[in-house]
């Protein structure tokens, strides 16, 4: 079979981008996605000049702060009467759409400004709090960077993203003839855009802390590496990866039904519960992971911060919450999401940079610099970056404030 990519052009409901594809979720796809290993049958057979260009993702998921039934207020005046109810049940989730979002950020976006996902966080047995939101960024980011690097998978070039604290942009290298002899064009723009999309959203862990928002005026240093993050950012890559190796995404339509597909099986495989189940999940790390007691946007809301390690990514399964849970008593163990650094023996960074020139608001709010003077850092400074947080938020929040453990 011959990877061809088709632009579409027309109306506003034709779809974005077209391929050869079909709408199918199996067991055995699922425990590949996840446990991060290679199979399948794989094509060379596609033409980079001919992929289409994906537009890169623009609109706003406005999700979410950790926490149930949370408080607002305004300067220092509470909105009395609202609350922010987060937890959702799988059943709750509404249909995926591709850079969708509440708000967007292209004034000449056609496609409304009602956010129909429904996103919100959905505990797992096995995998903790998930976001959903989180889930489906990093997904459609997924796709676009996968759809960019096979652009440039033979001659190289550079993209500039929007801002996130700095300017960023990504600079594919060329790919050695004898990878994508042995690997095939398909899984290496799948590894690719799933390894880059992954290290953008560490960046915006860091990025947050240090003082950058999606919005004016409302912080989200409060969600920086909060407990569900990491693990909800590289879920939705793995998903993503998983649906390109698979042929699923015939066109943005077709894509968004394969993201609704698997989004509910891998629910499944994580062992996702109700709502009420969610709620006396979260209650049960009242005080601990979270404080009901502020109010947003306090940052210190959430009082736990889940940080990054290299290999994988462990989820925060609540144990004291799963021993009552009915749906959760014989749970399977937890599971653990690996990344890649590498393959064959070729590190992802050799074949993809990201280089982010700070701006004034992140330097005037700490950020570690290594000079004055080097105020550009690549994804080879986020661990170094994230540990830096690290010992911020155990110094702040206290000894175990990096760790699930009350």
């Amino acid at each position: 079979m011959s990877l061809t990519f088709l632009l579409t052009t027309g109306c506003a409901n034709a779809p974005i981008w077209q391929a050869p594809g079909e709408v199918l979720v199996t067991e055995q796809a699922i425990t590949l996605a996840l446990n991060d290993l290679e199979g399948g049958d794989y094509t060379n057979d596609f033409d980079a000049d001919v992929i289409p260009n994906i537009p890169a993702p623009k609109a706003l998921r406005p999700c979410c702060a950790f926490g149930n039934g949370l408080m607002v207020k305004f300067g220092e005046i509470p909105l009395v009467g609202f609350e922010l109810d987060n937890i959702r049940a799988p059943n709750d989730i509404g249909p995926h759409k591709y850079d969708n979002g509440l708000i967007s950020f292209d004034l000449a976006d056609n496609r409304g400004w009602v956010d129909d996902e429904n996103n919100g966080l959905v505990y797992t047995c096995r995998g903790g709090f998930i976001d959903v939101a989180h889930v489906r960024d990093n997904a459609d980011m997924t796709i676009f960077l996968a759809a960019q690097a096979g652009r440039n998978m033979d001659k190289g070039g550079i993209i500039k993203l929007p801002d996130q604290g700095g300017e960023i942009h990504i600079i594919f290298h060329p790919i050695p003839k004898e990878l994508l002899n042995e690997y095939g064009r398909l899984l290496l723009v799948s590894r690719i855009g799933q390894w880059t999309a992954f290290q953008l959203s560490i960046w915006h862990e860091i990025a947050t802390w240090y003082g950058f928002a999606s919005l004016i005026g409302w912080p989200e240093k409060l969600s920086s590496f909060s407990p569900e993050d990491l693990y909800s950012n590289l879920l939705g890559t793995k998903i993503a990866g998983s649906i390109i190796t698979n042929l699923q995404m015939t066109d943005d339509h077709t894509y968004n039904r394969n993201m609704d597909l698997w989004i509910k099986r891998v629910f499944d495989r994580l062992q996702a519960v109700s709502k009420d189940e969610g709620i006396q999940a979260i209650n049960r790390v009242d005080g601990i992971w979270w404080d009901s007691q502020r109010r947003l946007p306090n940052w210190q809301i959430t009082q736990s911060r889940h940080f990054l390690t290299k290999e994988k990514i462990k989820p925060w399964p609540i144990i004291m919450a799963n021993a009552i849970l009915d749906s959760c008593i014989n749970a399977k163990p937890r599971l653990d999401l690996y990344y890649a650094s590498a393959i064959a023996g070729i590190r992802f960074d050799e074949l993809v940079t990201i280089t982010i020139d700070i701006n004034d608001k992140l330097i005037n709010n700490g950020f570690p610099l290594l000079t004055m003077n080097q105020r550009t850092v690549t994804q080879a400074d986020f661990f170094r970056l994230s540990e830096a947080i690290r010992t911020e938020v155990v110094k702040l929040l206290g000894a175990k404030a990096d760790r699930p453990d009350p």
